[in-house]
């Protein structure tokens, strides 16, 4: 135990993990009753939501927040709608090829863990989160001047929200990726279009109205 503990310290061993949860400040536990397991926020009794899909305070620690050794630099990252193969049914399946390259550019070898998130349309309106954990990938033993590449293929499930009947839907429409572990510090962002033959609205999911600002005119609180 002592010798594991003094190896991380150290740097002999580096194996990098994020925290898998939002860490609130003392203001977030003093103004939030601790039995409000809302997860959704309500701007009308001031409440700022639960967890990092839907908090819309600072946090004293982000979800996938982490320390190491070494350093990564994400040096090439892009996602594209792609059809699948057609399937029995004979309608073809949408899907989403993503692609990111990490370079070690650090002095210690270690691992890297890659968080994809992203934004759905409308996010923050209607019930809808903020923001999207959609995939994560762990690279296992950098070694300084290592480039790693990842090529996943995401289904179009990925990309479904929970609407007011508890149902799940896919959100089409213009969502925003980046790799990283913090919201508004994105290492790339791409604009991706979900084409669908009915669109979902603005309120479709929670039948909520938007001003002429974009904005809910009576937030829908849902647990």
């Amino acid at each position: 135990g002592g010798a594991a503990i003094a190896s991380a310290l150290f740097g002999h061993c580096n194996k990098f993990g994020r925290l898998p949860i939002t860490w609130y400040s003392n203001s977030y536990t003093a103004t939030v009753a601790l039995d409000d397991y809302a997860m959704r926020p309500n701007r009308s009794r001031h409440y700022p939501g639960r967890t990092h899909r839907f908090f819309t305070g600072q946090p004293l620690y982000r979800f996938g927040h982490g320390l190491r050794y070494g350093h990564f630099d994400r040096t090439h990252f892009s996602a594209k709608v792609i059809f699948a193969s057609q399937p029995p049914h004979g309608t073809a399946q949408l899907e989403v090829a993503v692609r990111a390259s990490v370079r070690s550019s650090g002095k210690h070898p270690g691992d890297e863990v890659l968080l994809l998130f992203g934004a759905p349309p409308n996010a923050g309106l209607c019930g809808r989160p903020q923001q999207e954990l959609l995939a994560f990938w762990r690279l296992h033993d950098l070694s300084p001047g290592e480039t790693r590449h990842v090529h996943e293929t995401l289904p179009l499930k990925v990309f479904e929200l929970t609407d007011s009947q508890a149902q799940r839907r896919p959100a089409f429409g213009t969502w925003r990726l980046w790799l990283g572990d913090e919201r508004g510090a994105a290492t790339s962002t791409i604009d991706l279009d979900l084409l669908s033959s009915e669109p979902l609205s603005e309120g479709a999911l929670w039948n909520c109205e938007l001003d002429v600002d974009g904005l809910e005119k009576s937030p829908q609180e849902v647990v």
